[in-house]
């Protein structure tokens, strides 16, 4: 048995799964209870209507299910599960019916159409109708149905296995109640019988003796399964508890963290310690885990770049950007590349300074480093200031240097610095460079869209972003925001490159609303759906999202004395750097972390021992736990094989003379 799981534990969703006992008697046969069914569908009507969009409803099978599950025989006949489609959509719409004269807009679904197996005997399921309906404050129905297997035949999926359904995203964030009046793991065959709170997941056999004898009318061994779908969830990350329905009165308390619920409810916690991710957590810089309409963007129909419907959407890609980096429409405006954080730098850093321009570039990490290598690639003139790596910038050295060599026209300075992690103080440089008559050119690649900035507050000139880091978008669209006026000025300028003038693409996307070149259109469709979701959010909300991941990585790596790169005041609030330590390699720890469902990122040469932790993106508290439990496993290991050999028995020690 496993230690009692963390406290207050609250779900996002609730499945709540009603037991077909509850309002059928499988013991004797007989059908449906209509009366039993209206006094719980009152109570899951209150339920509903407190958390709108927050439940889904999985009623059990009942008498008749249990009935046409006994006699199916997949070896026999292998599409013989399709008998129980009837009585499974019976059962729903009682419910369904009783709900809807009580108000509630409840929706039966077919389980058939929404879950199955691959070839290779993978699951797949479609809950995006589900998700629908709870986005419109609906309550989804389902129960027991059959479902195609990887071989092309028919299978049952009891009610008790259909939450999964709904464990996509963060299971985490799904609490699964299973309602039963069936003596089993919660009480024995009487109620003074000792009640087991918490099952670990990794073992639900533990239970096996608990299970009280049911008979001859449990033919289909009806609680064992109970146990083993509940702990299939669990450790896939979701909080499972089995109660005793016809105790409930109500059901308001299901929301609540276990340990507030009623003392007289009898209830079995099902869960794990281990933390199993639903999708690989991507603990890099970018690309980032992202959330569902971003990712179901990427799947739009396929368009030709130079229809209106492209036009607009470039155009309110655009918008969109130049909003979330502070610019007004009618002063600033935003140009769009297909290509990597990288390739907008180069076309700014190329476009903007003059051919008898001198550029300034203030380097303390590796991607200082990159702005000088772009400039020096197209032979511009550039002054390096370099300050070390991991050594903030010297606003007075800036200053000087400004002052001293007049022939300086601009100014390139990386805002989030994530060689080191460091945050780099733009509005600082941004009056200074203003004091002095100079542009500035800003690196905001992992910075834009979680860090205060701001293009008019900050002076900032050139401010350069990406698709797929703080915005949570997609890999593949970076661009370039700017004053029109700036933008103006290029005119009659000679290129230095083709494909990055930005001359020539503000001309055609801002003068024509129409790309210069071929843009990856999905990827700028789900580049729209990120920008919606941000500036839903709030650049302010999503960067205390990140600083409290961040803290929460600090913290607990704090606690293992793993030693931070640098102090929390100098770093951005998406990512933490911190040293390798007890002679543990990047490379066994990446591939340690990676085998549990975690990516993190190595550095560049000049900081070797340092590794990175991003908390870019849609993370989770519970991606952040799973991260150090697993950092703990992975240390473990490491201590363990390194560990000299210890012989079973001491060794005879030698006699001296």
């Amino acid at each position: 048995m496993s230690a009692p799981a963390a406290p207050g534990r609250v779900p996002e969703l609730l499945v709540l799964k009603v037991g077909g006992s509850l309002f059928s008697d499988k013991r004797g046969g007989g059908g449906t209870d209509p009366r039993a069914v209206a006094d719980y569908a009152r109570q899951v009507r209150d339920l509903a209507a407190a958390r709108p969009g927050r439940v889904v409803l999985v009623t059990g099978g009942g008498a008749a299910c249990h009935e046409v599950g006994r006699t199916v025989d997949p070896a026999r006949d292998p599409w013989s599960a399709l008998a129980l489609t009837a009585p499974a959509f019976a059962v729903r719409w009682e419910w369904t019916s009783q709900l809807r004269r009580l108000g509630v807009r409840a929706v039966p679904l077919q389980l058939t159409g929404l879950y199955g197996e691959h070839p290779d005997g993978t699951e797949e399921t479609h809950p995006a109708a589900v998700r629908r309906l709870l986005a419109e404050h609906a309550l989804p129905v389902l129960s027991s149905d059959c479902a195609l297997t990887a071989d092309g035949t028919l299978r049952i999926v009891s009610s008790d296995e259909a939450p999964a359904l709904l464990l996509g995203e963060d299971p985490y964030a799904v609490r699964i109640v299973a309602l039963t009046d069936v003596p089993g793991v919660l009480t024995g065959p009487d109620d003074t019988s000792p009640v087991l709170r918490r099952l670990d997941a990794a073992d639900p056999a533990a239970a096996d003796h608990l299970l009280w004898p049911t008979g001859s009318w449990d033919a289909t061994g009806a609680m064992r399964g109970k146990i083993d779908a509940l702990a299939a969830h669990a450790r896939r990350g979701a909080q499972c508890v089995i109660t005793r329905g016809g105790r409930t009165g109500d059901l308001g308390h299901l929301f609540d963290p276990l340990e507030d619920w009623p003392e007289h409810l009898p209830y079995t916690e099902i869960a794990t310690d281990r933390i199993v991710p639903a999708r690989t957590v991507l603990l890099n810089p970018g690309p980032v885990n992202v959330h569902p309409r971003v990712r179901a963007a990427i799947g739009s129909p396929d368009e030709c770049h130079r229809e209106p419907e492209a036009a607009a959407l470039l155009t309110a890609v655009a918008r969109k950007t130049t909003e979330v980096a502070g610019g007004g429409a009618d002063t600033h405006a935003t140009v769009l590349l297909t290509g990597s954080g990288t390739a907008a730098l180069e076309a700014a850093i190329s476009s903007a300074v003059p051919p008898d321009g001198r550029l300034l570039v203030l380097d303390n990490g590796h991607y200082g480093e990159r702005l000088h290598a772009i400039a020096a690639t197209h032979r511009i003139p550039a002054v390096r200031l370099e300050f070390g790596w991991a050594s903030p910038v010297d606003l007075a050295a800036v200053d000087r240097a400004l002052a001293a060599d007049p022939g300086i026209t601009h100014v390139a300075v990386v805002h989030h610095e994530t060689s080191t992690g460091m945050l780099n103080p733009v509005a600082e440089i941004g009056r200074i460079t203003a004091e002095h008559g100079r542009s500035l050119v800003v690196d905001a690649i992992s910075s834009l869209g979680a860090e205060a900035l701001d293009v008019v507050a900050d002076r900032i000139d050139w401010c350069v972003g990406t698709a797929n880091k703080c915005l949570e978008g997609l890999p593949g669209i970076s661009f370039v925001t700017a004053p029109r006026a700036r933008f103006e000025e290029l005119a009659g300028r000679p290129a230095r490159t083709f494909y990055l003038d930005l001359h020539a693409n503000y001309r055609a996307q801002v003068g024509s609303a129409s790309p210069q070149f071929t843009p990856a259109v999905q990827v700028l469709r789900a580049l729209d759906a990120a920008l919606d979701l941000t500036l839903a959010e709030g650049v302010a909300a999503r960067s205390a999202r990140y600083a409290a991941r961040a803290a929460a990585v600090r913290a607990g790596l704090a606690e293992r004395g793993v030693r931070l790169l640098l102090p929390p005041e100098q770093c951005a609030t998406s990512l933490t750097n911190a040293f390798l330590d007890d002679g543990l390699g990047y490379q066994q720890l990446h591939d340690g972390l990676k085998e549990r469902g975690y990516v993190v990122y190595a550095t560049q040469s000049a900081a070797a021992g340092v590794f990175r932790i991003a908390n870019m993106g849609q993370l989770t508290d519970r991606d952040v736990q799973g991260l150090l439990s697993a950092f703990d496993e992975v240390r473990k290991e490491h201590a363990d094989a390194a560990a000299p050999h210890q012989p079973p028995h001491p060794l005879p020690r030698k006699e001296t003379r």
